[in-house]
Parts: structure tokens; sequence; C-alpha cells
């Protein structure tokens, strides 16, 4: 499973592999400040192991544990639009008659559209999905303000069901003016996976069958680095590009899902079978999960330290693709 290849949906896919900062975030009515949370899990974590304190002063982690200021803007007082390049994992190409749908948490539930020709409200709990275009060859995704969800992706024939979730709450980018693009966010593509392929990755990684009442959790993990884009598509605002995490362990609590089957995703699409230790491509996760809500930490190279405050829930529907991040601050931010 190609999911933490950022590079491969074409030129637009390199542009948009982008991240929204690390921060934890606590609205206070029309303001809002950023304070960056660590956390000891106590447990085992990453294999590396490390000082803490000089794991925390390098570029990857010096995010952690900061506060700054952030520019106050009135809450409720925009619609968010999430654009991201969708595409199929081996080719990197558009998906014909993939359905991309805007879903609640629970288990992932779409909301109604949008009435067509209408000018939602800020929050009115309906989304509006714009296919790629030639002027812009990404899906936008209008949100209601503060919307706690994910997406649902479908193609029955050929592909499996992937759940993606935005862990957090959508607000924007709550230092950048509206009027720059404080409106939307730009997601990390989003590879759908053909269902031969997921037959062949099982195989590889020693797994003989898809146990259809079971599902695939799939977790790329991300630092607090940025960089500046090297471009901007026509139509969206400039903004960071994310990087990935190497080096981090992924570790549910209190135990890995019983009778699942651990994998690290490297370069060359390779799979390493029972390893939760992420490389560059920092993606890491779990085959034939229970379909069931699961816990895990993002744990740093010094084996204590993580990059949430809490640990993130995830939930595995059966015979269903799971994608989430874990990224300082996403549970308040969303991405």
């Amino acid at each position: 499973m190609n999911l933490g290849n950022k590079g491969r949906v074409g030129i637009v896919a390199s542009l948009l592999a982008a991240i929204w900062g690390c921060s934890d975030m606590a609205p206070a009515n029309d303001t809002y400040q950023g304070v960056f949370g660590l956390s000891p899990t106590g447990g085992a974590g990453g294999d590396v192991g490390g000082d803490t304190e000089a794991l925390l002063n390098t570029p990857q982690w010096q995010c952690l544990g900061k506060a700054f200021p952030m520019v106050p803007r009135a809450a409720n007082s925009t619609r968010i639009k999430y654009r991201v390049a969708i595409g199929d994992f081996d080719y990197s190409t558009p998906i014909p008659g993939l359905v991309v749908q805007a879903c609640t948490t629970t288990n992932c539930e779409p909301i109604p559209s949008c009435p067509a020709d209408s000018t939602p409200t800020p929050t009115q709990a309906c989304a509006i999905v714009t296919p790629p275009s030639q002027a812009l060859p990404v899906y936008t995704i209008d949100l209601p303000y503060g919307f706690n969800g994910g997406l649902k992706l479908t193609e029955p024939t050929n592909y499996v069901e992937m759940d993606y979730f935005f862990g957090g709450l959508m607000v924007g980018l709550p230092d950048v003016p509206l009027e720059e693009g404080g409106d939307t966010v730009v997601g990390l593509p989003i590879p759908v996976i053909k269902k031969s392929t997921r037959q062949r990755v099982y195989e590889e990684v020693g797994v003989p069958e898809v146990d259809a009442t079971r599902g695939v959790l799939a977790v790329r993990t991300l630092n607090c680095l940025r960089q500046p884009a090297t471009g901007t598509p026509t139509g969206l605002a400039a903004v960071p590009q994310g990087q990935r995490a190497d080096g981090v362990a992924l570790e549910a609590v209190p135990k890995a899902p019983d009778g699942a089957v651990s994998w690290t995703l490297s370069n060359g699409n390779s799979f390493t079978k029972n390893r939760l230790v992420t490389d560059a491509r920092g993606v890491a996760g779990f085959l034939n999960a229970p379909s069931e809500n699961t816990d895990v930490f993002a744990v740093l190279p010094d084996g204590v330290t993580t990059i949430q405050a809490n640990p993130t829930t995830i939930r595995v529907r059966a015979d269903v693709i799971t994608l989430a991040e874990l990224r300082p601050g996403l549970e308040a931010w969303g991405q």
C-alpha cells in the first residue's frame, strides 16, 4: 500500500503533500492559543532509544512543549475548504466512479450534500464535494466549520472501501487571514487500493487470506518540520509541505489488537512484518485489525515521549481500510 508516497499522484501530489503545523489548540471565544503538548506513555515505545532533552531540541521535534499566540479570528466565521489529491495506489491515476463523501467518525455515515445552488451557513451540517478539474486537479470538500469526521471513499467493483479520518475539528488555519487562505486546508494525498492489491499485500506480510470481518489500520506519522512549497497549483493558496516522521513507533494501548498482524511500509512499496517503527515513509499499521475502536500513540525515538498528549482513537470497520495520521496537535486542529 503506497500510503506513505506523497509524490506519485503526478506533480500535483508533490505540491499538495501538505500539512498544517503542530499545535494543540484551545479556542476561547474569538481567539486561539496554540500549545504544543507531549506525553510520556511509560511503555516500550520505539526501539531506537535516546535522550529526551536532546531529541526535543532537534528541528523534527522542537515544536513539542512550546506555545505561541494565534491571530484572533471569530469562531464559526467561515466554512472550511478541504483540498486533497485522491488516486489509485498502484498507478497514481484518477479512479473512475469513485464516490467521495464527508462522514462522521462513529462508523463513517455520510453527511448530506448541501442543496444545489445553495449558500450553506458556516455551521450547516452538509457538504459540497467538487471533483478535480483541469483548473484545480484535486478534490475540494466544502465542510461546516468545526466538522469532526473524515472522508468515505467507495468504488465497490474494483477497490477496497476506505475511511480517512481528520482526527479533530476542522477549523482552518487560525493564524492565516481568511483572505489569504485561512479557510483552506490542504491534505496529504490519499491512495485508494484495489482489492487484488490488498490480497497481494496480505500474502506479502504472511497472511494468506483477507478476513472480511476485520479491516486494515494504516497510520502516517508526521513531525514538526515544514518546508516552503515549491509551487502552487492555480487557485490554491501557498501552503507549506509537511514531512514524514521516521524512527517513530506506533503503539496501541493497552495492547496490539487481538489477531492483528503489524507492518511497516518502506520504499519500493515493501512491507516488513511484525514491525511498527517507521522509516522515512512514516507509515505503519495492522492487517486483520478487529472491527472496533483502537487507541494508538506515536512514540518518539526516545521510547517514552509521544507526539500527542492523549491516545488517538481510530475506528476500524470490517472489510475497510482505515487511514489516519498522527501529528502534534492533530486532535485540536483536525488537519
